[in-house]
């Protein structure tokens, strides 16, 4: 007995100078105590004039004071007081000091209840070591205390808070097994813990659960099930909850309103967003700065900024006053927009007024906007002030600014930012390897983007995919097919899958280098390997034969591409209508036809080729509906300046400076005439209309935004066109032309006469003759000369 009480006072002692050294006893403090501190065993004058809470503190420093003066009171408290007072420390949040007060309290024998070690559970867990927590757990037994609702309450949430929610759920499944009623709290705790790993079926389970074992759900596990609900985008689900909540008379607060509105917005729903907004008024519930945030945020991202202002506005007229999250949302939407001058304006002005300051967000979302929108040096400006005035630019600020210099070919620079960033004491992610190592390989510098890659990988960054492929693309580009190939074979070495993406890069480098066929084994190996083909993959393939001449191959992949359910791009149509628009001379037939030239019959047999394309292609668009297919012509323009709108279903064709202005309608070329407006409508509306030949001054006046595409073909001369048109005062002056023409040539054939007859005489006569001559026919010509002064006068 004297050997333990020597230890215990031994003990006792040390603990004392170990509170003591921060925490001296005074007479002052000690006095103190009493305000906090009402027991029996306090018998003070003090306490009776000025009662105050228990435990109830400012300072860490006088919880421990308290907790030291309990140990060296003559007349210890009992347990009950130490748990309280050890309960108000975990409270203020100081666990890890909870944890060193029970170790004093062991050491000097006072023993512990199940509220004791439930307390020492907490802090276990809060402190993620749930592993000793269950130590604890192991204790009460040992001890012969018997676990509470607290104990399996604090365990399920300490696994729920490490990500451990499947051996939270088993807990709580062996709780109910062994007998123990769970109420509110664990419902809620396993509740929340299945929303957050996307477990929201069962926890709608549960909540059914609850009611039949006779423990009413609250607000709390209404909340959250309708929280996790819309972000599952199951807003009907979650609205029949909400109708089901309030139902019972639970009143919605705003808490199960902003997760609705958040989920109704970004579907486009704002009828519905109006009308929930006014019930949630209806209903007492006063929308909060979140509420708010939300419509401006769903607005600025579909382009509404205008929309977003004016909610700004009657937010604070209702007396919410925007934050720097508000901001940061306008902002973005400007940037987005490529308002960047605006977006400034709201950085430099509106959240200075509002008192609002900005945070790395803020500056984020402005340094990305000015490098997207190639405005790097203001972006480069931003940046500066950052790193002088705070706050300070993050991983995210450098990633941006780098991909901004990468885009615009200054790789010195980024390469100076990268280094910059690391100088700084930011750690590179994967973005910022990505962002640079696809900078060296758009701008063919492969062998820096080699040595980045192997930079990466000792960094102790392991590169996924994105990164392989980013290098393969790189590598195939810059003709490097070689080690390409080696790169694309090593990859189920290191553990990695290569995905669509990797594969189209790979088909695309091959038939680039002329290898088609490998590409097509590839394309097929693709499937095997159970990567599904996409619309990318078999459009590259396509695109690659066509490149490569083998055209049947081309257009047996293009109908197994559509009866895949999948849809031709620009590329790959563009491609056919070239090989169906090859204009030569020897496809032409010389001969006139009864109304059009065999140039006319040449374009319209491209006409009809061209919209078999357009049946099949169109046939594998959107199964959903939302885009309306019309069996017409789809021709994409060749004029980059052309001006035409975008719209479904119709094509109008220029010819520049034809004669013709001819429309097709039911197999046949019908004129124009003057009647173009009639003609233009029923081109417009009627299906079986395929396309509209007219020169471009036929189109003046006319309302073409119905029109598509447009396609410049060559001059169609029509004769028998020409002919039709010709007036009595044409038909005159062409006569007079050619009766002038055929003088013309008479006078020619003249002096062609005259001049052999000069050669014929020359050999015979002698220089006096030949002298008499030459003037006599001087004078024959001077004649003849009038003639043909006249003529280059009438041809010029």
């Amino acid at each position: 007995m004297k050997m333990v009480s020597g230890f215990a006072n031994k003990t006792n002692s040390s603990a004392f100078r170990l509170l003591q050294l921060g925490n001296p006893i005074s007479p002052t403090s000690s006095i103190c105590f009493s305000y906090y501190f009402q027991n029996p065993f306090f018998s003070t004058t003090l306490l009776k004039k000025k009662p105050k809470p228990r435990y109830v503190f400012d300072k860490i420093d006088d919880a421990l004071a308290l907790f030291n003066h309990m140990l060296n009171t003559h007349r210890r408290p009992s347990i009950v007081e130490f748990t309280k007072l050890l309960g108000t420390i975990v409270r203020m949040k100081h666990h890890e000091t909870a944890l060193s007060l029970f170790k004093q309290m062991e050491l000097l024998c006072i023993p512990h209840d199940v509220y004791t070690l439930n307390i020492l559970l907490n802090c276990f867990c809060h402190l993620g070591r749930v592993g000793f927590g269950f130590s604890v757990f192991g204790r009460m037994f040992k001890l012969g205390l018997q676990p509470d609702t607290v104990t399996f309450n604090t365990l399920i949430n300490g696994l729920s808070i490490g990500g451990k929610v499947a051996q939270a759920v088993r807990l709580f499944d062996d709780m109910v097994r062994e007998g123990y009623q769970p109420d509110l709290i664990t419902y809620n705790t396993i509740v929340n813990g299945l929303c957050k790993i996307g477990g929201t079926t069962r926890a709608v389970r549960l909540l059914t659960t609850m009611e039949e074992r006779g423990c009413a759900p609250n607000i709390v596990t209404y909340n959250t099930i309708i929280d996790s609900l819309c972000k599952d985008k199951l807003i009907t689900e979650a609205l029949n909850l909400f109708s089901g909540m309030t139902d019972k008379g639970i009143q919605p607060d705003v808490f199960t309103y902003n997760p609705l509105l958040h989920a109704m917005c970004h579907t486009g729903k704002w009828e519905e967003v109006i009308t929930l907004w006014n019930e949630m008024l209806a209903n007492n519930c006063k929308p909060d700065v979140v509420s708010y945030n939300i419509l401006v945020d769903v607005a600025c991202k579909e382009g509404k900024i205008s929309k977003a202002r004016d909610i700004v506005k009657r937010m604070i007229q209702d007396g919410v006053q925007p934050n720097t999250v508000t901001y940061n949302a306008l902002m973005d939407g400007y940037c987005m927009q490529g308002k960047m001058d605006e977006a400034r304006k709201v950085l430099n002005s509106k959240m200075i007024i509002r008192g609002c300051v900005p945070d790395v967000y803020s500056y984020n979302i402005m340094v990305n906007g000015f490098c997207k929108y190639k405005r790097v040096d203001e972006a480069v400006e931003l940046f500066r002030d950052m790193s002088q005035n705070g706050p300070f630019p993050n991983t995210v600020t450098y990633n941006a600014l780098i991909n901004g210099m990468s885009q615009q070919g200054k790789l010195l620079v980024a390469q100076e930012l990268f280094k910059e960033m690391s100088a700084c004491g930011l750690i590179p992610n994967l973005i910022t390897f990505s962002t640079l190592l696809h900078g060296f390989c758009k701008n063919r510098q492969i062998y820096k983007a080699l040595g980045l890659f192997k930079v990466m990988q000792s960094s102790g960054l392991k590169p996924d995919i994105v990164h392989y492929s980013i290098l393969l693309d790189g590598l195939c580009n810059a003709g490097q097919l070689t080690i390409a190939r080696e790169l694309f074979s090593g990859l189920s070495f290191k553990g990695l899958q290569p995905n669509v993406y990797t594969y189209t890069i790979m088909i695309k480098g091959l038939c680039k280098a002329g290898l088609a066929n490998e590409a097509y084994e590839l394309f097929r190996k693709m499937e095997t390997n159970g990567c599904l083909l996409d619309s990318c993959s078999y459009n590259v393939l396509i695109q690659g034969f066509f490149q490569n001449d083998d055209v049947s191959t081309a257009i047996k992949i293009l109908h197994e591409m559509v009866s895949k359910g999948f849809a031709a791009d620009i590329s790959t149509a563009t491609m056919f209508v070239k090989l169906l628009c090859s204009d030569t001379t020897d496809d032409c037939n010389p001969s006139w036809q009864s109304t059009f030239s065999s140039k006319v019959a040449y374009y319209v047999e491209r006409l009809k080729a061209l919209q078999e394309f357009n049946n099949v292609i169109c046939c594998s668009g959107d199964r959903d509906g939302d885009t309306k297919h019309v069996n017409k012509l789809i021709w994409p323009s060749q004029r980059s300046d052309m001006s035409v709108q975008e719209v479904d279903g119709v094509c109008l064709i220029y010819s520049m400076r034809s004669l013709l202005s001819l429309f097709f309608y039911n197999d046949k070329w019908i004129t124009f005439s003057s009647n173009k407006m009639k003609s233009l409508v029923m081109f417009e509306y009627d299906d079986s209309c395929m396309a509209l030949l007219m020169d471009e001054s036929a189109a003046l006046g006319l309302d073409l935004s119905f029109v598509t595409h447009a396609f410049l073909m060559e001059t169609i001369w029509d004769g028998s066109k020409e002919k039709v048109e010709e007036t009595t005062a044409s038909k005159e002056k062409k006569i007079e032309e050619m009766k002038e023409s055929e003088e013309t040539l008479r006078a020619f054939a003249a002096v062609a006469g005259i001049r052999k007859e000069v050669d014929k005489l020359s050999e015979k006569v002698a220089n006096e003759e030949f002298d008499v001559l030459m003037e006599v026919i001087r004078r024959e010509i001077l004649k003849l000369d009038g003639i043909e002064a006249k003529e280059k006068k009438s041809y010029n």
